[in-house]
């Protein structure tokens, strides 16, 4: 009968209804995503034995995330045990939330205020490159919109006006903000323990302004990886 089963695949649905339900009750900003069920055996008419389910939750609530893991983890069982369901639940990973520095914040909304460029604080679920440099200078991020807000997907598009929107906004800040760069001007060597190569070169430059009359200057600090020994070098140059 059905009452009798022991249905893995029922409790499953009913764990993917709880994780949606945490991320939709997060109180600042907090995501939860079910992307895989696997079922087994798999055969259409015998009753699921076996269900493994994969689902993540991130927040910049550290506080709310650590309540959330903790009351989903217990609704599972309690539903589970409904349907005569065992639940060997595993957080396999717990990523430390890496904040933005506030002075670059305060740069990044000046500058879209100096433009008249609406705008408004997000944060961002995904890890970025970002995360890695904030270990060596103030880390900040502009986004610019994504059409019907999709990213991440084939159909990801921006249009080239937003793009330069968001340039322009760099640039600006770049013109008018030197004392970002300046504590990491004065480290000319760092390490980056069990780092691999950096893909690419990271390039700040700071603007300064010379007494009236005189063209302003621009220092360039240039951070570059050793490939060997994934040393981080400072040069600074004049431009």
């Amino acid at each position: 009968p059905m009452t009798d089963r022991h249905d893995a695949l029922v409790a499953a649905s009913e764990a993917v209804l709880a994780v949606r339900r945490e991320g939709c009750g997060a109180p600042v900003h907090g995501v939860a995503t079910t992307s895989r069920l696997t079922s087994e055996p798999g055969s259409p008419n015998v009753v699921p034995g076996r269900v493994r389910m994969h689902a993540e939750m991130r927040s910049v609530d550290t506080g709310w995330l650590t309540s959330a893991t903790r009351r989903l983890a217990e609704e599972i069982q309690r539903k589970a045990e409904g349907y005569g369901v065992e639940v060997d639940a595993r957080w396999s990973r717990d990523n430390e939330c890496v904040p933005a520095s506030s002075s670059v914040q305060e740069a990044i909304s000046g500058a879209a205020d100096g433009l008249g460029i609406a705008w408004e604080p997000v944060p961002s679920g995904a890890t970025h490159d970002a995360v890695h440099l904030a270990r060596l200078c103030p880390m900040g991020m502009v986004f610019v919109p994504s059409r019907a807000g999709r990213s991440h997907c084939p159909e990801e598009w921006t249009d080239l006006h937003d793009i330069g929107t968001g340039d322009r906004m760099v640039a600006l800040r770049a013109d008018l903000d030197a004392q970002l760069v300046e504590p990491g001007v004065d480290r000319l060597r760092h390490r980056v323990r069990g780092a691999a190569p950096l893909a690419a070169d990271a390039l700040h430059v700071a603007h300064h302004a010379r007494p009236a009359g005189e063209r302003p200057w621009r220092r360039a600090v240039e951070l570059r990886a050793e490939p060997e020994t994934g040393e981080v070098l400072q040069r600074r140059r004049h431009l």
